[in-house]
């Protein structure tokens, strides 16, 4: 019994939050799934969603956060069942809503929440992170996310590199973007339209903020002001190994 604690969080960010269906982890913060506060089938789903943020000590009021959705992103009528992290995106997935008749009827509004920080640019990711309430899973492998004017765009692996020191690359050029694993083109997609700016830090083995920590080692890392060509790209894993590993590299 000594290995068991427990946290009231029913009061947090000034709301009440009770009543939560699944949970999703990004690798830092844990998000819990609003669904129903226990009152009626008239007023009691809700889309209040709690956060604890584990680098922080369980039982500390400053570790938990929590936001309202119906507010943040109206009209929304909460009532939740579980969700899914894809590496950036918190979704939530659809289920009951209040009925002033007392009446359960089923609602299709999915509630998103972007954990990027705003105005990010890129992700270079070595495998996406999280899990969820019982819907679903993280995709697999490695992929590279850019936050364009028209949205988001993303190629991706949809597999596990093998243990041991590998090379990734993010590239982008006038109209394409492409994700390379050691030498070789692994995914490209069309670039719909110019990069956002951007004038955020460079975060480094974690996401903004510290979620997600990559659980390896970043030897090196770079951002060009170009798109390096295929023959930088192929020659590239094999600076990886040898005494002098990664000096070409710069």
């Amino acid at each position: 019994s000594g290995g068991w604690s427990t946290y009231d969080a029913g009061s947090t960010s000034g709301l009440t939050c009770r009543g939560y269906d699944g949970a999703a982890f990004d690798g830092r913060f844990v998000y819990f799934i609003p669904f129903w506060e226990g009152d009626s089938a008239a007023h009691g789903f809700h889309a209040r969603l709690l956060r604890l943020d584990t680098l922080k000590n369980f039982d500390d009021a400053s570790a938990w956060s929590a936001a309202d959705g119906s507010a943040l992103a109206p009209p929304n009528p909460g009532g939740f069942n579980g969700g899914a992290f894809d590496g950036r995106y918190l979704y939530m997935a659809p289920w009951r809503q209040n009925e002033p008749s007392g009446e359960i009827h089923a609602h299709g509004q999915v509630l998103r929440y972007d954990t990027a920080s705003s105005g990010s640019r890129f992700q270079l990711r070595w495998m996406d992170c999280g899990h969820n309430g019982g819907l679903g899973g993280s995709v697999p492998g490695p992929a590279f996310v850019l936050n364009t004017e028209a949205g988001v765009v993303s190629v991706q692996a949809h597999t596990i590199p093998a243990a041991g020191k590998h090379h990734l690359a993010g590239v982008v050029t006038a109209d394409r973007v492409a994700l390379w694993i050691d030498g070789t083109c692994i995914a490209s997609a069309a670039l719909p339209s110019p990069v956002v700016d951007s004038q955020l830090d460079i975060s480094v083995g974690q996401l903004a903020g510290g979620s997600s920590p990559l659980r390896g080692r970043v030897l090196k890392h770079r951002i060009s002001d170009c798109a390096l060509d295929q023959d930088w790209l192929e020659k590239a894993p094999s600076l990886l190994s040898g005494e002098h590993a990664l000096r070409g590299l710069s």
